[in-house]
């Protein structure tokens, strides 16, 4: 079932094109016949305003701002007759990534009278544009944008304190910069539709089996979210069900639904309570066939093939 009101987060480091994103989501959107709402960045607002960029008493300014800004998008998209998308310059959490360490964002939420255990959940999706400052330095620049003045290093600095920001939620997608400008715009909008579950056309997903890999040679860690996914039977599409847990502790259920259609491949994901989650996993245990008739009710109804843990 389609949400009628949907907030997306376009969010990333200094100079990864947030603004051009913006405007180019907000026309394909109309084009889908889908209202859209662009909220903008509230941060830059206050900086432009003259107020001090730095300390909690300013991320506390721009959280309230930016909670009353969604408020306000969402009582609008209510008295609109078809699906609105709530296109969000930032969302609430990207304040964490502009806190010194130590310092508590959960109270800086709180204060704004928002519960902290629920302001991740609010968005639908988090789309993280990759600063270019990483994969694209000779495109560096903040003179578009006179609220920025950051150097490239400290540009870098900021997008992985961003993406950290944003881990923990279900639906987070990081759009690089393997490719050019253009191609990097259309894989945003190829993310966006996935979580709206609109088919869009797409490469298919290629994968490889790794005989082994030298632990040495990869990425050092820097945070994980370890993750437990089902895939549920089904004749033609694909089904899942999974658990992601944060190092933090926090916990997020989640349940996708994934066409194979010929020439496009959409996902669809919501997340659902603990209570749904288990009943799935319950018919994974229980039942032996698709059609077994001692399965018990669950989620989606459908027995599920098989599991697998993995950390990103």
């Amino acid at each position: 079932m389609t949400q009628k009101v949907s907030f997306i987060v376009l969010t990333g480091g200094p100079c990864g094109g947030k603004t051009t994103a913006k405007a180019r989501v907000a026309q394909w959107l109309q084009e889908q016949n889908i209202r859209a709402i662009c909220l903008p960045e509230a941060a830059t607002i206050l900086i432009e305003a003259g107020f001090n960029r730095t300390g909690r008493v300013f991320q506390l300014q721009v959280a309230r701002m930016q909670a009353a800004f969604e408020e306000r998008a969402r009582l609008e998209a209510e008295h609109h007759d078809g699906q609105t998308v709530v296109i969000c310059d930032r969302g609430l959490h990207d304040g964490a990534a502009y806190m010194q360490r130590g310092e508590d964002f959960p109270r800086v939420l709180a204060e704004a009278g928002l519960d902290p255990k629920k302001t991740m959940e609010r968005y639908l999706g988090v789309i993280h544009l990759l600063t270019a400052a990483k994969g694209a330095e000779k495109f560096y620049t903040c003179e578009n944008n006179a609220a920025r003045n950051e150097s490239p290093a400290q540009a870098r600095a900021l997008d992985e304190r961003t993406q950290y920001a944003w881990y923990r939620h279900s639906c987070l997608r990081i759009v690089d910069n393997s490719t050019g400008f253009e191609e990097k715009l259309r894989r945003a909008l190829i993310a966006l539709a996935d979580m709206l579950g609109i088919p869009k056309p797409r490469e298919k997903e290629r994968k490889w089996l790794v005989a082994s890999v030298e632990q040495s040679n990869l990425p050092q860690e820097r945070y994980h979210v370890d993750i437990v996914q089902h895939y549920l039977h089904t004749e033609e599409d694909e089904e899942r069900v999974r658990k992601s847990v944060s190092q933090d502790g926090t916990v997020v259920y989640t349940h996708a639904f994934k066409s194979k259609e010929v020439g496009d491949r959409a996902e669809r994901q919501r997340v659902v309570s603990r209570r749904e989650y288990e009943a799935c996993y319950a018919a994974r245990a229980k039942t032996t066939h698709p059609s077994g008739s001692d399965a018990p009710a669950s989620l989606l109804g459908r027995q599920a093939l098989g599991a697998r843990c993995f950390r990103r």
